[in-house]
């Protein structure tokens, strides 16, 4: 039986860290993909306040 509690501590270990990996990855990719969805918006209400201030001589990038 000690093999069997072995081999079932072994597997549990690897599960817990196989899911902290995952999650550790999803927060990772969800800063990421935030970060690239964020940055073009920002770009936007510069833009939009230049034009509230009566800018349009600029392009937005």
């Amino acid at each position: 039986y000690s093999y069997l509690n072995f081999e079932a501590a072994f597997i549990r270990r690897r599960i817990i860290l196989l899911g902290l990996g995952c999650f550790f990855l999803a927060v990772f990719l969800s800063i990421f993909f935030t970060k690239s969805i964020v940055a073009p918006l920002h770009n936007l209400i510069k833009a939009m306040n230049k034009v509230k201030q009566g800018n349009l001589s600029f392009n937005i990038p």
